[in-house]
């Protein structure tokens, strides 16, 4: 059975808190998911025992239950623990949907992450179609000459915003310039706009946030276009790119264990 070292030491019983923290301490432990039955003969407890300690962890996003039932750990507990989720751990559930996405829309997608007072890309997909354009993985991006950047700007919370913004010497003339559009990302909580350094390109751009709302990663599709291989296949539109893009950015959300509600 799992060991409760610090009730324990205490004199006070709280029964229930007890098993959840079992529960979340043995998760901790394994490598692969368990299902309910390994749960409860682990913590030498019967199924009605824990039930209903499980579905409270998984409505309050600590923990993630598979097609085959399968539960494991979600990311709640390191957001808590951290700030931002680290980047491999992201990088490992983002890939295969941005995959997805850029077979969806014959188009490439990256991902912008925030590193010190820096942005950088850190992960990318690129255009399964012939045509396609790129970003490098790990290139530097402009917070205030890209749409990733903008979109970062306006949703990350308090204390990386104000890294961004010190990031490069910013007059109070030129953030007092970006304030309206800002906000108009905030309602949004999308940006959709012509990419600021390239002619052609229509940025397409959604957050990646955890449970505050505050963004972490911004998701970006920078679409070339209606375009298609295969002239008997209808081509991409931007309507569909658009929402394409908003539903992949949900799905990392909730990959990593983040109510995908928080785009809306």
């Amino acid at each position: 059975m799992a060991t409760k070292p610090q009730s324990e030491k205490s004199s006070y019983t709280a029964p229930a808190l007890e098993k959840g923290l079992d529960i979340l301490e043995l998760l901790a432990q394994q490598s692969g998911p368990l299902s309910k039955n390994q749960i409860a003969e682990k913590l030498e407890r019967s199924i009605n025992e824990i039930f209903r300690m499980l579905s409270i962890l998984e409505a309050r996003g600590y923990l993630r239950i598979d097609d085959a039932g399968g539960i494991q750990l979600s990311m709640r507990l390191w957001q808590m623990a951290h700030r931002y989720p680290p980047q491999d751990r992201l990088r490992a559930m983002a890939l295969p949907v941005m995959q997805q996405l850029s077979q969806e829309l014959v188009q490439s997608c990256h991902l912008v992450v925030p590193e010190e007072e820096n942005l950088v890309v850190a992960a990318r997909q690129e255009s399964p179609g012939k045509m396609g354009f790129t970003v490098r993985l790990g290139t530097q991006v402009d917070v205030f000459e890209s749409t990733s950047g903008w979109l970062l700007l306006a949703l990350a919370g308090d204390s990386m915003q104000q890294r961004l913004w010190n990031s490069q010497a910013v007059n109070p003339k030129l953030r007092q310039q970006l304030a309206p559009q800002l906000d108009s990302i905030r309602r949004d909580r999308r940006l959709v706009r012509e990419s600021m350094q390239i002619k052609g390109i229509l940025n397409i751009s959604f957050p990646i946030c955890n449970e505050q709302g505050e963004a972490f990663a911004a998701l970006t599709v920078p679409y070339l276009g209606a375009y298609s291989d295969n002239l008997n296949e209808p081509s991409v539109s931007q309507e569909r790119a658009i929402t394409a893009c908003m539903k992949a950015a949900q799905a990392i959300q909730r990959q990593l264990g983040f109510q995908p509600d928080k785009l809306a």
